[in-house]
């Protein structure tokens, strides 16, 4: 059997993607495939399912545009955080939401300077600052001294809303730092009225 001239074992060389001094492909590169959108718009049908339920995924999918549609919505970032989907939904309004985000960076702040477990406040992830919460340097003493005097206002207000309608301090922990919103419409209405007592707290 005659052999092939010039041709090598193995599978052929990948083009086009970076490689280290050794030839290899450089770690951390990220492989993209052929079919990357197919996988890509598969995430976000599921991404649909999970927002709105099969029912409406199946009627969507009937129509291309309707679909692609259904897709866009589900890319808005206000629907990756529990309080941005009561945002999306118009079940508060922005400025509740502002109150929202408001509380969820002073408990961060707050727990840090006590030395509590500090908790990965999910909806912060998707709001990089919040300002007005301190104007002086972090951990200074100026900085400590309003961060506790913002808490103690903001827990008082929340504690007479309590006293007048029931338990609202904890389904704002749950929705603002558990990143789980309310589960009927009477806890939505405690969440409504401690995100306006949070508002009144700090002067908005």
């Amino acid at each position: 059997m005659t052999p092939l001239v010039g041709r090598k074992a193995g599978r052929p060389r990948r083009q086009g993607v970076p490689r280290n001094a050794k030839g290899a492909i450089a770690y951390g590169h990220r492989s993209e495939t052929e079919d990357s959108d197919a996988v890509r718009r598969t995430a976000e049908e599921a991404r649909i399912r999970q927002l709105w339920g099969v029912d409406v995924w199946l009627k969507e999918r009937r129509s291309e545009k309707a679909l692609a549609e259904a897709r866009k919505r589900a890319g808005d970032p206000l629907l990756g955080y529990a309080l941005g989907r009561f945002l999306y939904a118009k079940e508060i309004d922005r400025k509740q939401h502002d109150a929202g985000m408001y509380f969820a960076w002073l408990w961060k702040a707050n727990a840090r300077i006590r030395g509590w477990p500090s908790p990965n406040v999910r909806a912060l992830d998707y709001d990089a600052s919040f300002p007005g919460l301190s104007t002086h340097p972090e951990s200074s003493d100026a900085y400590v001294a309003e961060i506790r005097r913002k808490w103690g206002d903001t827990y008082r207000y929340i504690l007479q809303a309590q006293q007048d309608f029931g338990p609202v301090f904890e389904i704002l922990k749950r929705t603002l730092v558990e990143d789980v919103g309310p589960q009927n419409a009477r806890e939505l209405g405690n969440l409504r009225i401690g995100l306006n007592a949070i508002n009144r707290a700090r002067g908005a």
